[in-house]
């Protein structure tokens, strides 16, 4: 047991991959753990979108005193409409395409997966998750520019 958590604080903040602590799984090679750990932070990003595009979440949140007190502090417009809605989708996936792109050209020229830079792309994980919230986090701050919302402008008048 001591050794099955030491290995999973090692896959979180050392260079060592994530395996399987069940004894009767088989063993994960380190590749495939490196393929699932991308692809669940891929899931994880589309469920936060498709959250925040979701009008019943953005009621529950507006709900409470502290949220509608934040969006007034970082001046997030009417109802939060630059934290919800479709802005929310398109500052948390150009987020996540930024981690990525930085991930793909920090690992160019990796020929084996002894290097340190094979390391960190296997490992880290959560360093790796505290960026993407950060990207994340730091895209809301992106000032909010009256030419975006042209297209929204030019939906309405469709209907």
């Amino acid at each position: 047991m001591g050794d099955c958590c030491k290995a999973q604080v090692q896959c979180c903040c050392c260079s060592r991959p994530c395996s399987c602590c069940c004894a009767t799984c088989t063993p994960i090679r380190e590749s495939t753990s490196t393929r699932v750990m991308y692809t669940l932070f891929l899931s994880l990003g589309m469920a936060v979108a498709c959250a925040m595009l979701s009008t019943t979440v953005e009621k529950k949140f507006m709900e409470t005193e502290k949220m509608s007190q934040l969006c007034e502090v970082i001046d997030a417009g009417e109802n939060c409409q630059d934290v919800f809605g479709y802005m929310a989708v398109y500052r948390i996936c150009f987020s996540m395409g930024v981690f990525y792109l930085v991930l793909m050209i920090f690992t160019i020229g990796v020929s084996s997966s002894t290097s340190i830079r094979a390391g960190l792309h296997n490992g880290f994980w959560m360093l790796k998750f505290l960026f993407l919230v950060g990207l994340c986090v730091g895209s809301f701050f992106v000032p909010h520019e009256e030419k975006w919302e042209i297209g929204r402008a030019s939906c309405r008048e469709r209907v």
